[in-house]
């Protein structure tokens, strides 16, 4: 089964797909040039983001082209980017 995903800006680093994807699912998206497909490392529920490139721990992570988080572990490609791997940047600033 293909699940689609957005991916809204260049430098983005996830996608949001549009509907609940197993782990093993083609995750597809463009990127405005291409249609590129990545594998679900795990279950994402839908309309949560999906790693569509490798981000290191304490990495800033991008989506709309702005920071929206920094990663608390290493993310691979295909893996569901939520609050257990990504915190806030405004909580870290906090912290």
């Amino acid at each position: 089964m293909t699940v689609r995903g957005i991916k809204i800006a260049e430098k983005d680093q996830v996608i949001t797909i549009v509907e609940k994807a197993d782990a093993g699912a083609c995750l597809e998206y463009t990127n405005g040039r291409e249609c590129i497909q990545i594998t679900a490392a795990e279950q994402i529920p839908k309309y949560h983001k999906a790693a569509c490139e490798d981000i290191a721990k304490g990495s800033f992570v991008y989506k709309y082209g702005e920071i929206i988080g920094i990663a608390t572990e290493d993310i691979k490609k295909g893996m569901w980017v939520h609050t257990h791997n990504l915190v806030s940047k405004c909580l870290a600033e906090q912290a």
